[in-house]
């Protein structure tokens, strides 16, 4: 809820700012979508390099807590010692002050200076000097460990295998995947606003006086060109749409990032999103039997986790199934945690004793899987993508030649 709300607030701080820079350019008679697109490059280019950063020290962290439980070194003078090795300093303190005035006024004094990486660090080594556990200590510093990092240092705590966890979590972080493709997915929105940007300018300004010189001269214009207006004209009255179409779209985002259950069941990215629920149930189920639990302990242990409420649900009913006598790959397809294809591999592997190994293998595969079907995907839609941009380029552009080209003709003829 706290990172919900942090979100909501940087998220209603930048829409104000538009709204007083659109309100400043339309006094001084500077419309238009030009100032939108240059402003949404700029916040957008600063989102991608925070979540960047963010993510980089999340693995930095990540990597400092496996490393130091596995050496059995306590946590809290480890981090300690990591925030001392950090660059400090008034110097330092002034450029990210000059830095992030520019991304808000005020922004550093406000925001940053209490809520940057290194001050939750620091509360999360108070919090460990308290007594508090990893897993609630990262629960109450929010921003500083991925889900995954959280269910890992959880099961590590009560299996006594921290260390190897906390490593295992490392190799398994979605979030790198998304940043890795967003400036795919971003593209094709700043070509079509840059269009439509320089669309708008034209039909105020250029083609009012196409049609007068066409009109004195009795000539009529290009079809092509009839249809470019026609469709620029359908696009300008009916903005409205495509506003509430972008507002839908980052609603729809944030319900996927913030709510398990729209994520599980949401068209197309559900399946990635189960995958990767299947992918870390097996995970961390191979963990906690390791360490000698039986199954119906490491279902009910993992149901007791805050891994997300439709997954929480299919875990308690694979517990009872199992509690009930019936096997482990049985209850796990039955809870839609577990494929077809899989259930001969899991009970071979619970005849032969090596259950936790063949867990793992699943949870690896699925996780490798997801990731080249990811892969695939964009590597398919963004060529096709970046082609269909350029036939409406060189619609656009031959639309607003042809006028030229038919009036030389008809004047020279």
């Amino acid at each position: 809820m706290e990172r919900l709300l942090n979100t909501l607030a940087i998220a209603g701080t930048v829409v104000i700012v538009l709204i007083l820079v659109l309100a400043l350019f339309g006094v001084f008679h500077l419309g238009g979508l030009l100032p939108v697109l240059v402003l949404g490059v700029y916040f957008t280019w600063l989102f991608y390099a925070r979540m960047q950063y963010r993510y980089c020290r999340r693995v930095e962290l990540l990597h400092l807590l496996a490393g130091a439980a596995e050496e059995g070194v306590p946590l809290a003078p480890a981090l300690r010692a990591y925030l001392k090795d950090r660059p400090r300093g008034s110097v330092r303190e002034l450029w990210v002050a000059s830095l992030l005035f520019f991304v808000l006024p005020g922004y550093y004094w406000i925001w940053h200076r209490k809520n940057h990486f290194d001050s939750k660090v620091e509360e999360l080594a108070h919090l460990l000097e308290q007594g508090t556990p990893l897993f609630q200590a990262l629960q109450w510093t929010p921003g500083l460990a991925s889900r995954e990092t959280m269910l890992a240092a959880a099961i590590g705590e009560s299996t006594g295998r921290l260390g190897p966890c906390l490593r295992s979590a490392a190799g398994h972080q979605a979030a790198g995947l998304w940043i890795e493709f967003f400036p795919q997915l971003i593209y094709p929105v700043f070509v079509l606003l840059t269009m439509a940007s320089i669309s708008g300018f034209i039909l105020y300004f250029i083609v009012p006086k196409f049609k007068k010189i066409f009109m004195d001269f009795g000539v009529d214009l290009p079809a092509m060109s009839l249809t470019f207006l026609y469709i620029s004209d359908w696009v300008l009255e009916s903005w409205y749409l495509f506003v509430l179409a972008g507002l839908g779209a980052i609603g729809a985002g944030m319900l996927c990032v913030y709510s398990p259950t729209v994520s599980w069941f949401f068209p197309v990215f559900g399946a990635l999103y189960r995958r990767s629920a299947r992918s870390r149930v097996l995970r961390m189920l191979a963990m906690l039997l390791r360490t000698g639990h039986t199954v119906p302990d490491a279902l009910a242990l993992l149901s007791s986790l805050p891994i997300g409420r439709p997954t929480r649900m299919r875990l308690e009913a694979a517990r009872q199934r199992v509690s009930r006598g019936e096997p482990l790959a049985e209850g796990l397809l039955d809870a839609g945690l577990l494929t077809n294809a899989m259930v001969p591999l899991v009970h071979a592997a619970q005849r032969a004793g090596n259950l936790p190994w063949a867990l793992a293998e699943l949870a690896d595969t699925i996780y490798q899987r997801t990731v080249r079907a990811i892969q695939r995907v964009m590597q398919v839609l963004f060529p096709l993508t970046v082609i269909c941009l350029g036939l409406v380029v060189g619609f656009f552009v031959i639309a607003l030649f042809l006028p030229l080209i038919k009036l030389i003709t008809e004047l020279s003829g």
